[in-house]
């Protein structure tokens, strides 16, 4: 019982990092599908980000009270590509976004 109880504890964790999500570019920024979610992190400017999040049977169509920008700026953004998570950066801060679970993370660039 053990040993099943283990074999089946240790195959569930190898098929763990399987569900993560996947990233896919957007403009100024990208489209990261995680299991039951979508998050699209779009750069405005250097210092200003738009993070909309919506579920799988949703849509990203929003009507939105906030301004959304029309043109976007050229910019040049880095981005880093792990299994676990995608990075884009600007010249002023890093956004991280997480495959697992789509949680968004802001980081000021280092100088």
């Amino acid at each position: 019982m053990t040993l099943r109880l283990t074999s089946i504890l240790v195959f569930s964790c190898l098929l763990q990092p399987m569900a993560w999500g996947r990233a896919e570019p957007a403009p100024n920024g990208a489209v990261v599908n995680v299991p039951g979610l979508n998050v699209q992190v779009q750069f405005y400017g250097e210092n200003i980000v738009r993070v909309l999040k919506w579920l799988r049977q949703g849509s990203p169509a929003k009507k939105s009270l906030v301004v959304i920008q029309n043109k976007l700026p050229k910019l040049k953004l880095e981005s880093q590509e792990t299994p676990s998570e995608l990075s884009l950066s600007s010249k002023t801060m890093t956004i991280r976004i997480s495959k697992h679970d789509g949680s968004v993370t802001f980081l000021r660039a280092s100088r």
